[in-house]
């Protein structure tokens, strides 16, 4: 990869060959570690850009055409937790025509992201998500404190595939190869610094250093005459029958018998923090995940929280003197935070919705502390039934029909309705007495993307939880008029055509559905409110 313009790694989304973990999870640890070794490159490197073969999934099992953004945004999160900043999703299959839907697909491998996908006239949301993390991922240099040097005879995806390397939470790291370590790698004020630009405040190395070579020996030693501190564990034996003994003992005795008092021989990377003064980058529970670009001018940090909670968190983060801000890559809304300063650090505390990802971005002149005012919400607006429901043509659906109450498609006792797959428009009217500052609409429960127009203008596309949306621009007191276009996935309209004696609606180059398969709930669930927030 250290050869390559662009390195690239690979993250699969499903796939049933993949191992699993203990609790019926999909262990992603090759996956991780691949891309942590592109992004390792690209820092390592200065190509600044690591790519990744994004989402792929075989159509083994009833997977093929369920994805939609929701249930693909924790992938994509995973790539950029791991240091990628271009994703490249794999794959989009050309579409000839609008009658074979939904059409033709790399021979039932891949992610089935074209022009024929339900939601694909919705799909902008998820295009922003995507391409705004990872303009701001590329802007500036990666901020780690652990270089990992893994050895000679291995590589990465083998060394911690199977076994993450338990670096502690709030330190970020990359990993350093042989070749990393000699050609790209110098000491500067008792730091690791690389020729692209990056630095580290430790070297680290485990157990798979027992044999190494000369040359890697006599870069160790430079670096500990500089003051860098190294930990881990020490070489054995020489690499290679070639290797003097003689030298390889006398370097050996001089790095790790006691000579420089920046090398620890130890297991625990945690010591060799402490031991080098390096405090957390920025706490984070263990279970979440952080990343840091550092610019002439800001700090950017990238928080995520891969759970399905509410929660406030508050970060504590390893700068001062400048002025925290929240910006989500989701909304494209930046906005104030509240925040103090102790110790050196400033803490921040983040209002999290699940599985969410966050900008922290520190630029300008910050206080000692701030306070934002505290949001109260009421609910203005229950929206009970019924609500006209219109269905996309040509998709099985009757045109037109009337809900008194919100229920998915799949308890209609219409096979036209119930197998449904594509957009349905659900109106109706509201009365609004007054219009606060800020007004949303809260869908509730979405099966799977909603846009909502009111009195004609678009307010936004709900893809994630919270499906809230900002109505308070074209919402006017008196009546309004409602639309919320709803885009379900295609699993229940290719199940319908497998029903024995239905006409058939789809067409795909590999079948993937029986008639027994189970449907998906769909459409829009609620309960729909219109909320103030003050």
């Amino acid at each position: 990869k250290a050869t390559a313009e662009v390195p690239m790694g690979a993250m699969w989304t499903d796939a049933s060959w993949l191992p699993h973990t203990p609790d019926g999870g999909i262990d992603r640890g090759v996956y991780d570690a691949d891309d942590k070794e592109s992004s390792s490159v690209a820092h390592l490197y200065g190509q600044n850009i690591a790519a990744a073969e994004s989402m792929t999934v075989m159509a083994s099992g009833p997977v093929a055409y369920s994805y939609h953004p929701g249930n693909l945004k924790f992938i994509a999160d995973m790539e950029l937790a791991n240091g990628i900043n271009r994703i490249v999703i794999h794959e989009s299959a050309s579409q000839p025509d609008d009658v074979h839907v939904p059409g033709l697909s790399l021979g039932g491998v891949g992610q089935w992201f074209n022009r024929h996908d339900t939601w694909a006239e919705m799909a902008g949301v998820w295009a922003d998500y995507m391409a705004r993390s990872c303009f701001m991922l590329q802007a500036g240099r990666n901020v780690a404190d652990i270089l990992w040097y893994y050895g000679e005879d291995s590589c990465v995806t083998t060394e911690f595939g199977r076994k993450p390397s338990g670096v502690p939470a709030g330190y970020q790291w990359d990993y350093c190869s042989p070749h990393a370590l000699m050609n790209q790698i110098s000491a500067r004020d008792g730091r690791l610094v690389s020729r692209s630009g990056v630095s580290y405040g430790v070297l680290f190395m485990d157990r798979n250093v027992d044999y190494m070579s000369l040359p890697v020996l006599r870069q160790l030693a430079k670096l500990a005459r500089a003051g860098v501190w190294i930990g881990g564990a020490k070489p054995e034996h020489p690499a290679s029958l070639s290797d003097d003994p003689d030298e390889f003992e006398e370097l050996v005795d001089e790095i790790w018998g006691g000579r420089h008092p920046h090398v620890l021989l130890t297991d625990s990377l945690s010591d060799l923090l402490q031991a080098a003064g390096l405090t957390p980058d920025a706490t984070v529970g263990t279970d979440m995940k952080f990343l840091h670009r550092s610019l002439p001018s800001a700090e950017v940090y990238w928080i995520n929280k891969p759970s399905l909670e509410y929660m406030t968190v508050s970060v504590s983060f390893r700068t001062s003197g400048l002025k925290p801000q929240v910006w989500h890559p989701d909304t494209g809304v930046q906005e104030d935070v509240t925040y103090r300063v102790a110790d050196g650090r400033t803490v921040v505390e983040l209002d999290m919705v699940p599985d969410d990802a966050v900008f922290v971005v520190f630029a300008g002149e910050g206080a000692s502390s701030a306070r934002m005012p505290e949001r109260t919400q009421q609910t203005l607006l229950s929206l009970e039934g019924p609500w006209t429901v219109r269905f996309q043509a040509h998709r099985g659906a009757p045109a037109e029909a009337v809900f008194d109450t919100l229920r998915s498609y799949t308890d209609c006792s219409d096979a036209g309705i119930r197998y449904f797959s594509g957009v349905a428009t659900y109106s109706r009217t509201l009365s609004v007495p007054v219009v606060g500052e800020q007004v949303f609409l809260d869908l509730g429960c979405v099966k799977e993307m909603a846009e909502v127009y009111v009195n004609g203008t678009l307010c936004g596309t709900a893809w994630k939880e919270p499906y809230r949306v900002d109505v308070s621009r074209a919402l006017h007191p008196g009546e309004n008029a409602l639309e919320i276009r709803v885009a379900n996935t295609w699993p229940n309209r290719l199940i319908g055509d497998q029903q024995p004696g239905a006409q058939r609606i789809t067409y795909t180059d590999a079948r993937t559905y029986s008639a027994s398969d189970p449907l998906r709930a769909a459409g829009l669930l609620g309960p729909v409110r219109l909320i103030e927030v003050r």
